[in-house]
């Protein structure tokens, strides 16, 4: 009983230290002049376009050069596809908190799965001891106050890593490469065990998503967001961490940029090849950061989740491997 009360204390302590977490990380924003959520209602205010018919892009987007930071509440960086699949979280308040149900409950459950898989249980000790690295790892709070995607595309890695149900991590995958690209990545896991069909389909269902959304969007959309894929230039400084900015000085921003994509290519192919299922998870979180230029924080959620895959799955062997020894 005492162990019992304990393991829940460490819950409590968990729950206390991500919300000391995500006001630190609203304070940190709010010093550079970004809202808690901003990211939010960037795509928020890409839905209130479309419904009115403005431009999805903001002009600075298609006119030529321009960062992302030039972007945000004005503009779109996602395939005018995704506009649509935001409408139910663009709804004011109600909106926003569907979207951090969706996006941080999405991915606290991959965690979870992830200890189902590996320890057999989601135990209050496991959980509390995991709300509390979250909590100190700031990337995480970041993601949660900015109200970012990425929070809710690294708990599809942790799904990935958990689930045997193959169609429908293509299907998120799909659905995932038209909401924010890189997401589609997550097709090559499932290609392990079913074969490149696997790719395939999580192509048709982005290519089904992307046609069906045409009389949604307007052809106009599509050729905007090439334009604008094609004008943006990456935010480089000390802390982007990206192959893209590493050897920006050294070949130009478009061969560092390509560097990174044919990086993650070939990780992409070392997923499909190796051997042991881990080192193709690593391979696999590798090929979702190598061709992301603009690393801003909540970008490492990727590279934790694989370090926490990695820890439980240590944790999990060791268990049954005494529970093995007890029983011989």
């Amino acid at each position: 009983m005492i162990r019992r009360a304990g393991a829940w204390a460490v819950v409590g302590v968990g729950i206390l230290a991500v919300v000391l977490a995500a006001l630190r990380a609203e304070q940190q924003l709010s010093a550079i002049n970004f809202r808690a959520f901003d990211d939010w209602r960037t795509y928020a205010f890409a839905v209130e376009r479309w419904l009115s018919g403005a431009p999805i892009y903001a002009p600075v987007q298609v006119a030529g050069p321009y960062e992302l930071r030039d972007t945000l509440l004005t503009g779109f960086t996602y395939p005018p596809a995704a506009v649509p699949l935001f409408l139910p979280f663009s709804l004011g308040e109600p909106g926003l908190i569907a979207w951090v149900a969706v996006n941080l409950g999405g991915f606290l459950l991959g965690l979870f799965a992830v200890l189902r898989r590996e320890i057999r249980s989601v135990t209050p000790l496991a959980t509390g001891l995991t709300l509390l690295a979250l909590a100190a790892f700031p990337p995480f709070s970041n993601a949660v106050v900015s109200g970012n995607l990425n929070l809710g595309i690294a708990g599809l890695l942790a799904w990935a890593w958990a689930s045997d149900a193959h169609g429908r991590l293509v299907t998120a995958a799909g659905v995932g490469s038209i909401m924010k690209i890189f997401p589609g990545l997550v097709a090559v896991w499932p290609a392990r065990q079913v074969g490149v069909r696997a790719i395939f389909w999580a192509i048709a269902v982005a290519l089904a998503v992307a046609v069906a959304s045409v009389p949604l969007v307007g052809a106009n959309a599509w050729s905007d967001f090439a334009a604008a894929l094609a004008n943006a230039r990456p935010e480089c400084s000390p802390q982007s961490l990206s192959i893209g900015c590493g050897l920006a000085g050294l070949v130009g921003p478009s061969a560092a940029q390509l560097t990174g994509i044919v990086f993650a290519l070939v990780l992409v192919l070392a997923v499909l090849l190796v051997r042991s299922r881990f080192a193709a998870y690593v391979a696999l979180g590798g090929a979702m950061l190598a061709p992301v230029v603009d690393m801003h924080p909540h970008y490492w959620l990727f590279a934790w989740t694989v370090a926490y895959v990695g820890v439980v799955r240590i944790v999990g062997r060791r268990a049954r491997r005494r529970t093995a020894a007890v029983n011989a």
